[in-house]
C-alpha cells in the first residue's frame, strides 16, 4: 500500500494531476516514464519506473472499469526494459 501511495503521490499525480482522466494518453505516460528514467540525481532504476507504471496501470484500469475513460494509457505505453540481475 505504501509503495502504491508513493508512486501515485510523488510521480503520477504531479505528472498527470492537471489532466482529466479521460484525456490521459500513452504519449503523456511515455513522457513521464522517460523523465523518470532520465539522468542525474533524479533518475530512477528501470525496475522502479516499471513498478510506477504498474501502479498507474492499476489506477487507470479502475477508471476504465468505472466507465470514466475508454482506454488505459499506462497499459498502452511501452514498458521500460528491465535487465535481470
Amino acid at each position: 500500500y505504501e509503495d502504491y501511495e508513493r508512486s501515485v503521490r510523488r510521480h503520477i499525480v504531479p505528472a498527470l494531476g492537471g489532466v482529466r482522466v479521460a484525456d490521459g494518453t500513452p504519449s503523456r505516460v511515455a513522457e513521464l516514464m522517460k523523465k523518470l528514467l532520465g539522468s542525474g540525481d533524479d533518475a530512477r532504476e528501470a525496475s522502479t519506473v516499471a513498478k510506477i507504471q504498474d501502479h498507474g496501470r492499476a489506477l487507470f484500469e479502475a477508471a476504465r472499469v468505472e466507465g470514466i475513460t475508454d482506454a488505459n494509457p499506462f497499459a498502452l505505453a511501452r514498458r521500460p526494459k528491465v535487465e535481470r540481475k
